[in-house]
């Protein structure tokens, strides 16, 4: 096996998480028709992962008089999002969860066996709990180090569409983001 140190997240924003991950090779039949159809699906998928992030903002005094409804109203949706994540995922178990490193133009994982170098396939990444859709990005593996008992494992993203890159950085960054004020209020306590 050869392996390859490449850097995807030099410049980058990422950030570390476990998730449920999967990894799978790809076919060359239809590949054009079948990349566009994971951009459009990829594409509303962190439309919704981006709506379900978001907080509701306050723009003027009438608005935080009427907060504690839309709080209500919020936290009901969230339960109700909780119970039907845990019946799908009932339904149809998700992939075994791995510590992971993800940023918009890559992920590295961990994992017991190594994959071919150059390999391409499609990875699903589940990145919300609530939200047991994948991701579902075309891939090559740009590198492989063995770590111990495991091999580290670096895939870039491929032929993913702009528009699905804009919104995986936005993604990623407010999930960076939100990591480093869980750190800050961990740290002050």
């Amino acid at each position: 096996m050869s392996e390859q140190n490449i850097d995807i997240f030099g410049s980058t924003v990422s950030y570390e998480d476990s998730v449920p991950l999967a990894w799978q090779p790809r076919s060359d039949e239809n590949e054009a028709l079948y990349l566009l159809s994971l951009n459009v699906s990829n594409e509303e998928t962190l439309r919704i992962l981006l709506l379900l992030n978001d907080a509701t903002p306050m723009d003027s005094a009438d608005e935080e008089l009427r907060m504690p409804e839309l709080q209500r109203i919020d936290l009901k949706i969230n339960v109700v999002l909780d119970l039907l994540a845990q019946l799908i995922t009932r339904a149809a178990p998700l992939p075994k969860a791995y510590p992971v490193r993800i940023a918009a133009t890559g992920i590295e994982w961990r994992q017991a066996q190594p994959l071919p170098l150059g390999a391409q396939g499609v990875i699903d990444v589940y990145m919300d709990k609530k939200y047991p859709r994948p991701l579902r990005l075309a891939a090559q593996i740009g590198a492989i180090e063995k770590d111990a008992d495991e091999f580290k494992i670096t895939a870039i993203y491929e032929n993913i569409s702009e528009v699905v890159k804009v919104l995986l950085e936005k993604v990623v960054f407010k999930r960076h983001r939100r990591h480093i004020a869980h750190a800050r209020r961990t740290a002050t306590k």
